[in-house]
């Protein structure tokens, strides 16, 4: 009897019988799980049958993933009302077999589902804090809120506008104003910041008419002020800053935009830094732990960076809204120049993001101006050198050989 009021108090069965190899499970906390607790090489794999592997016992698997489960999930009878006249449970509730195929337990065989499922003595399961948002959730929320304060409400104070829509009461709200300060802290702490050394070749296109020529760096380079008057991702109109790419298909495809009868050509200049520049990378690839992992090191704001990325490289159709789609992304990168190059004493020379033209490929935007791109082995004669053009190359475009 205190055997089993021991496993009930605990919440699960812990005497499955049954031995498992972390081949059978496809989710990579648990399967690291397994391996760190197999202890045996005489029992086969109860589900596979595979005797040349070492194996775990299954009520340690399921205890592991029991502990795992509560951190964030609970009984709906502690979390939602309940009204049987509108259906029961007011919430989503979920059985263990289905919860335990939701938070990721992958598996070829049903049967390891099943026999998890079995030993849990809990068979209905809701959110904790079901009404709460979860801290990803906060920041997501935060990060839109911020968009459409500064897209429609107040785009040039908006540091000190009041935010009618804040409750400060909230215990799982954030100051949309304060989106800024975390994601700078989020980029810190995920160490984002990376340095590109003078033997990086970035290249910069320029598409003109078949006719033109395009041969210096100030040609090739960042606009002049009197032709920077297009709003881009990263740079309102009116403030010069250099696109880019690392390949020459991203840096096509970033820049052109194909038009039916017309030929024109892509004049691509081969840049090096002058000096080694230091960027935020946001094509970065991180991996987002689950509730399974025993390292949850910044699982929620991975999560959250995961969608602003997505959200922040999105395409944008060039049209008559563009530049007011554009604000945010803006703001974030004059944040990035101005205010993160001062809490850092790092002066940060650009951005690196993912391609929104080009999947899998990436872009770059360095906050050059027209004159601190020169000519290789010259000097500017007002402001210091960050790009040097080493040569370039012409491409004919048309619609039918379009990279």
């Amino acid at each position: 009897m205190g055997r089993a009021k021991h496993m009930m108090e605990q919440g699960y069965n812990s005497d499955i019988g049954a031995y498992i190899c972390p081949d059978c499970i496809k989710e990579d906390g648990i399967k690291s799980f397994i391996i760190e607790n197999s202890t045996t090489v005489t029992s086969p794999c109860s589900y596979c049958n595979n005797a040349n592997v070492k194996t775990c016992d299954m009520g340690l698997v399921v205890g592991y993933i029991h502990e795992c489960i509560i951190k964030e999930w609970s009984d709906p009878a502690e979390e939602l009302p309940y009204e049987s006249a509108e259906g029961g449970y007011q919430g989503s509730v979920l059985d263990t077999h289905d919860l335990l195929w939701q938070v990721g337990v992958n598996v070829d065989d049903e049967s390891i589902i099943e026999d998890i499922a079995e030993s849990i003595h809990q068979s209905h399961w809701t959110k904790n804090n079901y009404f709460s948002l979860s801290p990803d959730q906060t920041l997501s929320y935060s990060w839109k809120s911020f968009c459409q304060i500064v897209i429609s409400k107040s785009r040039y104070f908006f540091l000190n506008a009041h935010n009618e829509s804040y409750d400060v009461n909230q215990h799982d709200e954030m100051n949309p104003i304060k989106i800024l300060d975390t994601v700078a802290s989020i980029i810190k702490n995920l160490t984002m910041l990376k340095e590109i050394s003078t033997s990086e070749e970035i290249k910069r296109v320029r598409i003109v008419d078949e006719y033109r020529e395009a041969t210096t760096a100030s040609d090739l380079g960042s606009p002049p002020l009197d032709f920077c008057k297009m709003a881009n991702r990263m740079s309102p109109a009116g403030i010069p800053m250099f696109y880019g790419a690392f390949d020459l298909e991203t840096s096509i495809k970033e820049t052109y935009e194909p038009e039916p009868n017309l030929t024109k050509k892509a004049v691509v200049g081969n840049f090096y830094p002058c000096r080694t520049l230091n960027v935020i990378d946001l094509s970065q690839k991180f991996k987002i732990p689950t509730i399974f992992d025993q390292d949850q090191s910044y699982r929620f704001e991975k999560r959250f960076l995961y969608d602003f990325i997505k959200d922040f490289t999105k395409p944008i159709e060039r049209a008559d809204r563009a530049h007011i789609d554009y604000v945010p992304t803006q703001i974030v990168t004059e944040y990035f120049r101005h205010i993160l190059s001062k809490d850092t004493s790092l002066k940060i020379d650009g951005v690196i993001y993912p391609s929104s033209k080009n999947q899998n490929n990436k872009a770059i935007v360095i906050f050059a101006d027209n004159d601190q791109c020169v000519e290789k082995g010259t000097k500017s004669r007002y402001t210091e050198e960050l790009l040097f053009l080493n040569n370039f190359e012409e491409i004919e475009l048309t619609p039918f050989n379009i990279i």
